[in-house]
Order: structure tokens, then sequence, then C-alpha cells
């Protein structure tokens, strides 16, 4: 069977032409001798399932196009649509064949009126049969793992990627990133083939980069698409002889810098052009942030799009540096440094006048108003005060240790960054940073390592001083990170390129409790304890109930031990004083370790028991 992968870029839920894309798709891929054409999961319906006020109308209108859709496509087609699944929201799977439009759970189960009692799981579910292929659909990485646990007989995965591109999750990046990524594993796991489908584009403030592939049942590469371009990727899938693989493709290295790159370039872009703008407005101050986005913005939507604002702060080396890069890059560079009668040396005054400025070029030139914070400046380093002009801050989730690191490949394209620019940027100040830092660059990385392991790795302080250190240093940047949720309220939105931004990670704002580094005795969850507030207080107690417990098993396994002694040494009396030695050598032994397992191993000192007795695990951390 010859399977089609579309990788198209659509505006969410707009039903009829991303339908008539369908159509003509579906047409492409017949000719092509394709039995089966897959859409990304947002192309069709989008990212989520509407609120509540707007599903009625939503899925109504969606109905009827799918509908539609079945009637007028060449093949088979399917097509996800955003739903409210068992974990929340995720995304059904809608079949389109012999003119007929049904979620894939309902053509895999017999009697379809009692599948919501049946209680199957999702990923049983979302298993299928067509033309003697038994597919399975999956939309995130939880729904691979329980098709792993549910020992289903598939022979093709078909996982329609949920969730847009993140710097700190390799496998994001589908096809580009197949020998760092996890999706060989599952291809070996599975005994199946992985067909990847990459959506394309910004939907929402995420960003889609594409490279859909296919996998087969051993891990190898037999059709990838490109990334951050359309493609109908056409690949043979089979099925009666898992090992005939005509040809094996060589995975490509991935590139992290030049992948975040044009992905940010792409977000932007259709960030504004699916709303209408193609203009945009920056402040160009001759610092590091502010000429790596004039350089993105001119990338992503051409030099004679961008109006840039030259902000110097009365520095002229600075103000000339931004100039030479508004001319290097053509940009339409509005040279207005006049403030009136506001004085210069009032730093906070002239920041709040710029953004004036700003906002009244944006409006003039009928552009959009960006700003260049970015995602360290968004969590330790944002203030309560100040006027703001922009309306998004592309680089608000990128970290900028990662900044300085696509500015340097940017300038391996072309050098249009000064080069002492991109080395001269600054660190957070962050009390006692500087003492266990010796360099900017180490005392940068020590803040977004620590900030990255808090937001994305979801680690508490304690975690994060018993792996990265500095216990000082890491409370102080964490506590900057809570105190300052009321200051990015105020912050424009920004293009999600991590697994979990700074807002995602944001507490109450007024939130009075702090967390602090714990003892080992405090860190229930941790070690293996009752984590919830009722078992809070009960914890003590239950710890020694289950000393006193292990005592009392290991009394009652000392007693087998010698009754089993005495019985055998009177059994191997027979065979000579040989067998005795013998014995009395297991026996000691198994003595050695019980002691071993209920003394050194106990609760009290914070291991965790091992198998069905009380032995201490036998593997090491490690």
């Amino acid at each position: 069977m010859l399977i089609a992968l579309a990788q198209i870029d659509t505006c969410m839920a707009g039903f009829d032409d991303t339908s008539q894309r369908i159509v003509e798709l579906s047409r492409r891929a017949v000719e092509e001798g394709a039995g089966l054409l897959v859409l990304p999961a947002i192309a069709f319906g989008g990212l989520c399932p509407p609120t509540y006020v707007y599903r009625e109308g939503f899925y109504s209108d969606g109905k009827k196009a799918l509908e539609q859709l079945a009637l007028d496509v060449a093949c088979p087609c399917l097509i996800p649509m955003p739903a409210n699944t068992e974990d929340g929201a995720g995304f059904e799977a809608i079949l389109l064949k012999d003119g007929v439009a049904m979620p894939v759970w309902l053509a895999s189960t017999p009697q379809a009126e009692t599948a919501e009692t049946q209680g199957l799981e999702r990923a049983v579910r979302n298993v299928f049969d067509l033309d003697g292929i038994r597919f399975a659909f999956a939309y995130s990485y939880e729904c691979i793992e329980q098709l792993k646990e549910s020992d289903s007989d598939i022979d093709v995965l078909l996982y329609c990627a949920g969730r847009g591109f993140a710097l700190d999750d390799t496998s994001s990046a589908m096809g580009a990133s197949l020998l760092e990524g996890r999706f060989r594993d599952d291809a070996w796991a599975l005994d199946a083939w992985v067909v990847g489908v990459g959506a394309l584009g910004g939907y929402d403030l995420q960003v889609f980069t594409g490279s859909s592939f296919v996998l087969s049942p051993k891990g190898e590469l037999v059709a990838c698409a490109p990334a951050f371009e359309e493609a109908l990727l056409v690949a043979p899938i089979v099925t009666d002889d898992k090992n005939a693989v005509a040809e094996v493709l060589e995975p490509e290295l991935y590139d992290r810098s030049l992948h975040l790159w044009e992905a940010l370039a792409l977000g932007l872009r259709d960030h504004l052009h699916k709303r209408g703008h193609t203009e945009v407005a920056i402040m160009l101050d001759g610092r590091l942030n502010s000429s790596v986005l004039a350089t993105l913005a001119s990338d992503a939507l051409g030099p004679t799009h961008v109006h840039a604002l030259i902000n110097d702060g009365g520095a002229d080396m600075l103000g000339g540096v931004a100039k030479k890069l508004a001319r290097t890059l053509h940009l339409d560079l509005v040279e207005e440094n006049s403030v009136g009668a506001v004085s210069c040396s009032d730093s906070v005054v002239w920041q709040d006048v710029s953004q004036l400025r700003l906002a009244n070029l944006a409006r003039r030139t009928h552009a959009v108003a960006l700003v260049d914070f970015d995602k360290t400046f968004f969590a330790v380093e944002a203030e309560e005060v100040g006027c703001g002009a922009a309306a998004l801050a592309p680089f608000g989730d990128v970290y900028r240790s990662d900044l300085v690191e696509i500015a340097h490949l940017r300038n391996t394209i072309s050098p249009v960054i000064d080069a002492a620019i991109v080395n001269s940027y600054s660190a957070p100040p962050i009390k006692g940073l500087k003492d266990v830092e010796a360099t900017i660059e180490s005392q940068l990385r020590r803040v977004d390592v620590t900030l990255s392991a808090h937001i994305e790795w979801e680690r508490s302080l304690s975690d994060v001083v018993a792996r990265h250190g500095c216990r000082e240093v890491s409370e102080r940047i964490i506590d900057e990170f809570v105190k300052r949720s009321f200051a990015r309220l105020g912050l424009p939105p920004c293009l999600i390129v991590s697994s979990r931004t700074v807002r995602e990670a944001d507490v109450p704002s007024d939130l009075a409790w702090r967390d602090r580094v714990r003892a080992d005795d405090e860190r229930l969850g941790s070690t293996g304890g009752p984590a919830g507030v009722s078992d809070l207080f009960v914890a003590a107690d239950s710890v020694e109930h289950r000393a006193e417990s292990e005592s009392a098993v290991a009394a009652e396994i000392e007693q087998l031990l010698e009754q089993m002694h005495t019985e055998l040494v009177g059994a191997s009396r027979s065979l000579g004083n040989e067998a005795d030695k013998q014995v009395d050598e297991l026996l000691g032994l198994l003595r050695d370790i019980l002691q071993d397992g209920v003394v050194q191993g106990s609760v009290a000192s914070g291991s965790i028991p091992f198998g069905p007795l009380t032995w201490g695990s036998p593997f090491s951390e490690n």
C-alpha cells in the first residue's frame, strides 16, 4: 500500500478553504497510487476544542464539512479533529471512506452503541483496519506509550503531532531529528511502521515545522518531507513482509540552532499573515536582542516590511551600530532621535517615551509593534511599571543563552550583526551570581539552566539544587521568577517554541508562600512516600508502623530459616559432612542478605524496599 501525507499550512477551522485543498490533494495522491491520505492533527479543525459557547456551532459546521468531504475526496482520508478526551483536550481521528465520515473508534468497534460503556482504552479505540492493514492513530507521546502497554497488534502507527516544535523536546522536530529523537525506538518497540505527520506553520502562538516521515519496523527511514515547506509525501507501506524495504534513506543531522531560527521566522510570518498583517515596527538600540530581532523580522517578512526606530539612549556608539545594521539589512529606518524636553539622563522616562514613539510608528505604518524581550527577561527581569507598545514578543520563549547561539548561527550565514554586539550581552543581576560564575557567559548559562530545570522540566527547588548545586543562587533565581509573576501580566504574548512557557509555569501573583530547599525527611513524594495533604499528617506514624512491620517480618523469616536449618541439617546427615557444610553456608548467606536488607536499607534511612520482602533494591540510582 502507498500512503500519502499532506504537509500543508492552513488556517485553523477554515473548513471551506481547507476542504478544497484536501480534495485536490486526494486527487494527486490517487494519481501517485496512494490508498490513504493522512492530514496533520491541526490542519482541519485547529489546536483544541472550542469553549462551551462556541462548541455547538463549531462541531455542527465541522460535521457538515466532513460529510461533504467524504463524498468529494478521491481516496480514503484520515482527518484528526479536536475533541475532549478522557485526559482532557485531544484529537479524534475521522476516517473518510466510501462516502461516509466516521470516527475510527466507531469503525473499529462491532457494537458502536456500546463502545462508550465498554470503557475501551484510548489506545485501543484508535486502532482500525483498512484494506487488510491494521492502523493506530496517536497525537501525543502518551498515546504511543499506551499503545505499547496495550500490546495491540498493529501494522502502522500514524503519529499526527498535536503540539508544535519545542526546543527542549528534540523529537518535536519530527523527521529533522530522527537520529536524536524517539521514533526509531518506537518502531522497534511496536514492531510496526511509524508514520509521522507533521503540521506546518503558525497556529495561534505555536509553531509547527513539518518534516513528516515514514519509518520501517526496523527504524529505517523510508521517506521524509523537508522542514518549513509544504509537501505531499507518498511512501510504500509493506505489511506482508516487514523487512522488505526497497530503499533506505540516511537521516539528516539535527541542527538545533538553525531549526530554532527557521521556526521563529516561520512562526512570525504566519502569526502576522493569518491575521492580515504584513508590516512590523521595531526599536533598534544597538544591543544584541534588538539586532537579532531586526534580522529575524527581515528574514521572515522582507526588509521593506520592517520599520525601525533608533533608540540609542543618548549613546552615540550604540546609535551608530543600530544605523549600520538597519542599512545593511535595508530596513525602513526612521531616524527620530529627539525626545523633546525629556532628559536623556532619566533612563526610565526615556524608555517610556521610546515606547510611545514605537506605538506612533506602528500606527502610522499600519504595522504590528514587536519587542525584543527574551525568556530570561520574562522570567527574572520583568518590571511591574512602564509603558509597553509591543503586541508580540517573538523571543519570549527563547532563553538568552539560546538567543546568543542563534545570533552566532545567523552570522555564519551572512555576517550582518556586528561581531562585538554578538559577544556583548548581560546576565540578570542575581545577587551572588558573580561569586559562583566568573564570566558573563557562565553566569547567563547558570541562570538559564536553573530556569529551564524549573520551568520546562518542572523540578522543585530542592531538585534543582540537588542536580545543579549553588543553593543560595538557585534559591534567588527561582524566588525572582515567582516574585515577577504579577509583572508578567502586562507583557505581550510570545511565539511558543518550548514545551512549557513562563506563563504556563506561573503561580498566582498574590501567593505569599515561598518554597525552600527541603531536607530528606520533608521530601515525601520524592522518596516514594505519601504526597497528598491528608497523608502529610500521618506520615510519621506510617513510617513508624512500617518499621515495626519490617521487624515483625524479619523475626518471622528468622524463625522460618531456623526451622529450615533444623530440617535440612537433619536430612543432610545421611549424605555426609560435606553436604551439611554446604547447607550451613547457604543459610548463612541468606541471613547476611536479610540483615543487610532490613537493617542497612530500612525505611527510616530513606531507601525503598525491593520485592515482596524487605530487601533493599539491588540496583543503584544510576
